[in-house]
């Protein structure tokens, strides 16, 4: 396969997952089908037999322990980022590595908060006012965010590093398909030689699990239905292509161009499931690729709930009737493995790719990988193995 010298590679990867402490046995153990599910401490009432049921997620206790909110995604993204070091970057550190990292903005929390509060406050000025002070309460977690999120993983994990151009982004999964693309514009304009391009999320918390129950979304064994909680982080090396020479590093995989649309019809819109938004990422992808016949797989996001499942089969049915394969791909959900992430996906299905291309598991030279969120939000992206 001929490369552009100005196309972006992914030349390292690390990770932490409820499958494992690190990437290559994460995402083996995802490929041979395991699942680990440990009981949370959250409790959901079964009405027709009057007891109280443990809820399941895909939990990491060995890091997240004892750790809430922010300090929750630090644990989780400095020991992926230690998976990182040791497997590729420990003697590969410049002063002009950038760090990027995306994380969750707590959306199922904060639309459940509005709810309550409309129901709660009925005097219109009271609410606006109540909702403004919560508002405002969020831009300040955000801003210190933003001043020390990254400075505090760093610490976590040891040793005297300078960084160069970092930030951090707040969204859901399909939304890190935005912060990918941002890195790989710096990259391309020279600001940074190699960057660090993270994605981190938690959904264990009690407080995200009692909003995911209260919005009906929360899987039990009294809602089969629903959402299987998780939490993971990934981290990807990413440079340009013409320079992987020049760092001794090896290229994992190709990074073609992400894409991503916002769809009115989504999850609390009241309207059902509208396939349009991820067909027309997925044929936007498809038709940037060069030799998109080469797709063998997807990898994606379907978590098992009702409404993404409709929303998934819609959209297979609707690309399958547009002929947009020349071959019928294999589907594959990081979700049954790792549950339901949020933010982290993106930087997980990476990994699953380039592990995939390295261990021989990936059935073509190409994956296709697509995000969901529930704000509406829609992405894709294709692996290539050079």
């Amino acid at each position: 396969m001929n490369v552009d010298k100005a196309t972006i590679a992914v030349t390292g990867v690390g990770m932490v997952s409820t499958l494992g402490l690190d990437v290559v046995t994460s995402c083996a153990a995802a490929h041979a089908g395991l699942i680990r599910r440990n009981e949370l401490e959250f409790e959901v009432f079964d009405h027709n037999s009057g007891d109280s049921i443990a809820i399941k997620g895909c939990s990491v206790p060995q890091v997240t322990y004892g750790f809430e909110k922010m300090g929750r995604l630090i644990a989780l993204g400095a020991a992926a980022f230690k998976d990182l070091l040791n497997r590729s970057l420990a003697k590969h550190w410049s002063e002009n590595i950038g760090f990027v990292v995306h994380i969750g903005n707590r959306f199922y929390e904060n639309y459940q908060y509005e709810i309550e509060l409309r129901q709660q406050i009925k005097d219109s000025d009271i609410f606006a006012e109540v909702s403004k002070a919560y508002r405002s309460e969020l831009a300040n977690q955000e801003e210190w965010a933003k001043h020390h999120f990254i400075e505090n993983l760093l610490k976590s994990v040891g040793g005297e590093r300078e960084i160069g151009i970092n930030q951090i982004f707040l969204g859901g999964s399909a939304c890190a398909n935005d912060t990918l693309q941002i890195v790989m514009n710096f990259l391309k304009e020279g600001k940074m030689k190699k960057c660090i391009f993270m994605t981190i999320d938690s959904l264990l918390e009690t407080s995200m699990l009692e909003a995911l129950q209260q919005l009906g979304l929360l899987g039990s064994e009294v809602n089969p239905g629903g959402i299987i909680p998780g939490e993971a982080a990934a981290c990807i090396l990413l440079e340009k292509h013409k320079d992987i020479n020049q760092s001794e590093l090896k290229t994992l995989g190709i990074i073609e161009t992400p894409f991503t649309r916002v769809s009115s019809n989504h999850r609390f819109s009241d309207n059902p499931p509208d396939p349009l938004a991820l067909t027309t990422v997925i044929k936007n992808a498809i038709g940037s690729s060069p030799s998109p016949e080469l797709i063998k797989e997807l990898i994606g996001v379907n978590n098992g709930d009702r409404y993404r499942s409709s929303e998934i089969s819609t959209t297979l049915v609707a690309l399958s009737t547009q002929n947009v394969f020349t071959v019928n791909p294999v589907h594959v959900s990081a979700c049954e493995a790792f549950g339901e992430i949020g933010a982290a996906s993106l930087g997980v299905l990476i990994c699953m790719a380039v592990c995939g291309f390295e261990r021989g598991y990936i059935q073509g030279p190409k994956v296709l990988l697509w995000m969901v969120s529930d704000d509406g939000k829609k992405g894709a992206v294709i692996i290539s193995k050079t």
